[in-house]
């Protein structure tokens, strides 16, 4: 009402004010946050998923959470293999025929986020180009097929899932019912198609580039990155009250929280949270690219999945390229 508008924005991957965080960087709106927070580098955090938030060499986004989707398989089912295909399709397929099914009965959940597995943008803002890679389109057409990948009766089959979202309470209970069960369960996140793995920030913050409380919202967001705030007594009440809705960026804080997510403060099931929250520690370290792709991930799941047209997932590919044609011109 002022007509200055907010100091810090503190925002999530649902936002619809700015819905593309790298597009919004170039109208002048933010502030580099390395003019007032001092020594980012320096700081006990995830530095390939704070890369994230750099456009031109500036850090005008604070990314404070990200997420990894995969899939959730018990030790029994996977025995001493390991995957080793480095596309999301592959990858897919790789692990439902070791473990011997066709299916995955969360896979709908992949729909949402595809944009987001790998490290390469659909969107190259300097060249101002939409390039919907051939393994993009793989893993688009084989989640199309649904009836391929889904029976959902089959109840021993893995599950997909979201690790640092607000959907992996699934992923919490399961891990939980393990450790009364003595059934080790793991983890194993998607490929980003570059060796590595993708993260997709869902949390971040920035500051409005005239604020005239700048130093005073640096200091804001350095607290935001703290222990207090990530750590297993903060974090656990940030998101939606009862559980934090990404995996703390800071490394400090990561395993922290991640026992308290598990254990949910009993002491009958601590030891086993410890070693499970090292051990998905252990696999955020695989983060090799980090991404903001939630307007990606919703371009496509819309084209694809949300039009009753019927044709090919290439051709609706071709036509959401045709209707972005201008997109960076506006």
């Amino acid at each position: 009402m002022a007509g200055k508008g907010p100091d810090v924005f503190l925002l999530d991957e649902e936002n619809v004010v700015l819905p593309d965080m790298v597009k919004s960087s170039y109208n002048g709106v933010f502030l580099d946050l390395n003019t007032v927070i001092e020594g980012l580098a320096d700081m006990p955090l995830n530095q390939t998923v704070l890369k994230a938030g750099e456009v031109d060499g500036k850090q005008y986004f604070l990314p404070l959470g990200y997420m990894l989707p995969g899939i959730a398989v018990t030790q029994e089912m996977l025995g001493d293999w390991t995957p080793s295909s480095d596309q999301p399709d592959k990858f897919l397929k790789e692990v439902s025929s070791h473990t011997g099914v066709k299916g995955f009965p969360a896979e709908f959940y992949l729909t949402q986020y595809i944009a987001g597995l790998f490290g390469t943008s659909v969107f190259d803002y300097e060249e101002k180009t939409i390039t919907f890679s051939k393994e993009l389109q793989n893993i688009t057409e084989l989640l199309a097929e649904r009836q391929e990948l889904s029976f959902d009766e089959a109840e021993e089959l893995p599950n997909v899932m979201i690790m640092g979202h607000s959907v992996e309470s699934s992923l919490t209970e399961l891990m939980k019912r393990s450790f009364a069960s003595d059934t080790d369960v793991k983890f194993l996140p998607f490929p980003n198609g570059e060796k590595g793995v993708n993260a997709q920030v869902n949390v971040f913050a920035a500051v409005r580039a005239n604020s005239d409380y700048a130093s005073q919202a640096g200091d804001f967001l350095e607290f935001l990155l703290s222990n207090e705030v990530q750590g297993s007594t903060g974090w656990e009440k940030f998101g939606n009250g009862k559980r934090f809705t990404a995996i703390p960026v800071n490394n400090n804080a990561v395993v922290p929280a991640y026992k308290y997510w598990l254990s949910s403060g009993t002491e009958e099931y601590q030891e086993e949270a410890a070693k499970k929250a090292e051990e998905l520690f252990q696999i955020t370290q695989q983060v090799t690219t980090a991404r903001f792709c939630q307007y990606e991930n919703s371009l496509i799941f819309d084209a694809i999945f949300m039009t009753s047209e019927e044709s090919s997932v290439e051709k609706k590919l071709d036509n959401l390229k045709d209707e972005l044609r201008f997109y960076f011109d506006e």
